[in-house]
Order: C-alpha cells, then structure tokens, then sequence
C-alpha cells in the first residue's frame, strides 16, 4: 500500500512524537545522576567486590547511601550513585563520598556540591590510606519487642556511627545513634549499641562505620539483618566472684548477652539478687541474698520478655562463714603512767574485713576499728592503774 504526501508527513510526525515519548522519561530519571570511574594508584581497576563506598549529604551522615544501595553500585571500574534518592537532594548541596580498596589500602575522599546537569563525571583515583579497618563481627537480636542489641569487635581508639533501615528498602540507610547526623559525634565507644525504637514488627538492615580520633572514616561494614519480631532470651557466661559466704551478702558480677537495658531478674541458688543493675547488655552486677551451703545455681530472666537465660549449674558456691582470726597482741609494757598504745589485727579467711571492737575498756581508754582489719588501741594511764587487767 502507498501512503500519498499527506498521510507519509502524519505517520513521521507521529513516529517523531513516540520517539520523545519513550525516551523523555528516561532523561528525567537521569537527573542528579553522579558516575565516573574508579582506578588504584598504579592507574588499574580494582576488581568487582574490592570497592566500597558511601555518601551523604549537607555535611552530616544522618542518611547515607552505600554501593548496593538502589540506583547506585560499583562494576568494572566504574561507579555511580542518583542524587535523587537522597531525600534532601537539590543542586548546591554538598556531597560527601568515601571510596575504600581495602584489598591494597587505598582510599578517597570526594567532596564537592550537587551541579545543576543531569549528568555528574567525578573519576576517582586512590591513594594510600591509614584509616580503620572494617568494622567486622556484626551480630545482633531483638531483646524485646521494642530493643534491639546490635554488637561488633571494637578496635582500640575507634568509635562508631550506627544506621538501620527497613529490610523492605533497599535504599538509603540512616544513622540511629545521632539522628541527627552531626559529624562533630564521633559515635559509640565500646563494642554494642542498644536500639530502643524498633515496632516489633518489622526486620531491620543495620550497618556501622568506623570513626579514629583524627576523623578519618572506615569503610562501611556488611549489613545485619534483624528481625524485631524474633526475641531472644538472654545467655549466660560466668559469675565473679563464683563464690560467697552462707550470709550473703557478696556483690557479684554476671557476664552474658542479650540482658534487657529495661530491667533483669538475677538468681543465684533460687534467689534474686537485691540492688541488681544492668550496666550493660553484657554485664549485670547485685549482692547475693543468704543461701545454704554448696553450689548454687545461676540464671537471668528478662522482665519484658519474660524469657530466662540459660542456666548455669552450680556457678556459684555459698560457703560457710568462718569466724575471723584475731593475731596475738602479746604483753605490752610502759613506764608507770604512760600511754600504753598498740595495733591489734585480725583476719578473715573467707576474704572479708573483719569488724573490730574492744569491751571492757579501762576508764579513759578507746579503741578505734581501722576499718582494713585493724584497730587503735590507747591509755593514757596513771598510778593508780598499775593493778588493771586487760584480757
């Protein structure tokens, strides 16, 4: 079929028209868009897997974006990410990404602001880096319906920014620790942090920087999923002192995990220990009522769950109490109307500080408890003192 002069001019408008249709879109999405390529210091191209970097924005890291994160990523020596999908995109803002090749020890730091273009070419070339190592030995669990602990192996000298995300996302993660995002917070000490505002529903992705005292930043770690909807009941490790007097009496410290920041029962020997405080998901301490003699059985219950730890058999032992060993004072003798001053000591097997006291004391005489297992004894006596017993 032949189209006359008038029908062939419609059908290349139209197929012109089509033309914009499908490919305009496609320009809209490219906007923001920031890429370039990413080469070692001897100029070669790291290999899939070896580059990782993040990003943020404004000058604060309360919402970063990784290399897996959707619409960013690394392949074959070429990186890039959309500006897009930061929520406070907009040309002019400053950009901040950190590129780590851990592989040789290499790193960079791109920082500039958001061009107006659609497309952004920033190459990236790495240089030698003393920066963090990778924070590694992430792990964590729900606590209760409303904590999470997330935990890691700290290194000396390091803190730690903390983000989550919603498992469903693929996206965007975004600092718990400081919502804010302050890059004046170096973060978290230690090697654990407490996530207080999970819904009990819903999994979670967490991931952890690394911050040294000059500011430099480790690569991001691998991400953790959790799963707040799981709860998991706290483990024992040990007790210390492992053993006490019958009395009770004995302050102890307990080792484990997953004890609740909210408020734990500690038991030893069937009975809870009086003024327990939990220092921290890993470390409980309370003073051990009385108990009958031998071992003792240990264990921890979290209030909120309700669940209760392993139990560790015969972790403590009550031993009896021994009475205290008062050391030989020995005769003392002094010039007729003298003071007569001495130390007297005694000792307690069972390791405590024995109390001290002294009755009947001669007219005008004292006796001071040291308070270390000693005690002060004085007399200032006189003539007619001369035919006084001390026993």
């Amino acid at each position: 079929m032949r189209l006359n002069s008038k029908y062939r001019s419609y059908f290349r408008i139209s197929a012109a028209l089509a033309f914009l249709v499908v490919f305009t879109p496609l320009g809209a999405y490219a906007q923001g868009s920031i890429f370039g390529t990413v080469q070692n210091s001897d100029l070669t191209f790291p290999a899939n897997g070896q580059v990782s970097f993040f990003g943020f924005l404004d000058n604060a890291d309360a919402e970063i974006r990784i290399e897996t994160s959707t619409g960013a990523g690394y392949d074959n020596g070429n990186w890039f990410d959309d500006f897009q999908n930061y929520l406070t995109e907009a040309p002019g803002n400053p950009y901040d990404y950190y590129f780590t090749n851990a592989f040789v020890s290499q790193g960079f730091h791109l920082a500039k602001l958001i061009p107006n273009n659609s497309f952004q070419q920033e190459n990236v070339l790495l240089a030698p880096v003393s920066w963090p190592a990778q924070p590694a030995g992430l792990t964590g669990f729900a606590v209760s319906a409303t904590t999470v602990e997330i935990s890691w192996s700290a290194q000396p000298g390091v803190t730690y920014h903390v983000y989550r995300r919603f498992s469903v996302s693929n996206g965007s993660l975004f600092r718990i620790d400081d919502p804010t995002g302050s890059l004046a917070n170096p973060g978290v000490s230690g090697n654990f942090f407490v996530d207080a505002t999970v819904n009990g529903i819903s999994s979670y992705d967490y991931a952890i920087i690394g911050e040294d005292a000059l500011g430099n930043y480790s690569q991001h770690s691998a991400i953790l999923t959790v799963n707040s909807a799981i709860i998991t009941a706290p483990v024992v490790f040990s007790i210390n002192p492992a053993s006490g007097v019958t009395l009770g009496g004995t302050t102890v410290n307990i080792f484990g995990d997953g004890f609740d920041l909210g408020g734990v029962n500690a038991l030893v020997g069937g009975s809870p220990l009086t003024g327990v405080t939990v220092l921290s998901p890993k470390h409980i301490t309370g003073v051990t009522a009385p108990g009958a003699a031998g071992p003792a059985d240990v264990f921890v219950v979290n209030l909120a769950s309700a669940l209760s730890s392993n139990t560790l058999v015969g972790g403590f032992v009550y031993t009896v109490n021994d009475p205290p060993v008062l050391a030989p004072i020995g005769a003392k003798t002094l010039v007729e109307g003298g003071v007569l001053s001495f130390t007297a000591t005694a000792t307690d097997i069972d390791g405590g500080i024995p109390i001290m006291a002294a009755s009947p004391l001669p007219s005008g005489a004292t006796f001071v408890d040291n308070g270390d297992g000693t005690g002060s004894f004085s007399w200032p006596t006189n003539f007619f003192d001369a035919a006084t017993l001390l026993t």
